[in-house]
This record gives structure tokens, C-alpha cells and sequence, in this order.
């Protein structure tokens, strides 16, 4: 007789610890298709980025610019965008680079990030 095979579950025939084991191979294969599809969508969107200055886009990298600029929130610049959004993107986009293209990818990132988590 084996080490394991003495200790199986009445119920599905494996050892007692495999059930969670299974649960939490789920949820990092969740995790890793999530991270990939919203990877992929903030990636197609970082690859067709508009450069119209009149758009929302770059509204909100403006705020991130003067940010990376050394620049205050409310003291030298008014905030339209909120703070939680600008805390939760700002260091993905200081280590993309902080250019424009990078905003559009973080910000794309973690919104579907967060849509995929909240639905």
C-alpha cells in the first residue's frame, strides 16, 4: 500500500487535501485567463490608440502626466478624475513608462481587471 492511498475520501476517492488543491488550481487558472484576456484588450487598445487631443483620453493622462511631473492634485492642478483611480493606475504606469500609449494600457488593464472581478 502507498503513502496515500490508505487515507481516501469515502466520497470521491482521493485524498483527503486533493479537493482543495482542485479549488485552488481553479482560481489560479481564473486568475491567469483573467490576467490574459484583460491583457489582450488593454494591449489592442494601447495599439490603436487616437491621438485627438479632444478625447477623454487624454484628459485623464493629463492628470497622470503632472503627476509624474512632480505636480500636486488639487494644490496645482484641479482633479476631475478622483484619487483612487490615480493611485491604483499611477504605479503600473510608472513602471510602463509613463507615456501615453502606457496610460492607455494600464488604464485599459485594470479596468477590465476590476469589471471581471465585480461581475
Amino acid at each position: 500500500m502507498g503513502a496515500g492511498t490508505r487515507f481516501k475520501s469515502k466520497k470521491t476517492g482521493r485524498a483527503p487535501g486533493a479537493e482543495g488543491r482542485m479549488r485552488v488550481w481553479r482560481w489560479v487558472f481564473y486568475a491567469l485567463a483573467l490576467l490574459a484576456v484583460s491583457f489582450a484588450f488593454a494591449a489592442e487598445r494601447a495599439a490603436t490608440a487616437s491621438y485627438n487631443p479632444v478625447n477623454g483620453d487624454f484628459q485623464s493622462y493629463n492628470v497622470f502626466r503632472r503627476i509624474l511631473a512632480g505636480q500636486l492634485p488639487v494644490r496645482d492642478f484641479a482633479n476631475y478624475v478622483g484619487m483612487a483611480p490615480i493611485l491604483l493606475n499611477l504605479p503600473l504606469l510608472a513602471l510602463g513608462g509613463g507615456g501615453f500609449t502606457a496610460s492607455l494600457f494600464v488604464t485599459n488593464f485594470t479596468c477590465n481587471v476590476l469589471f471581471s472581478l465585480c461581475v
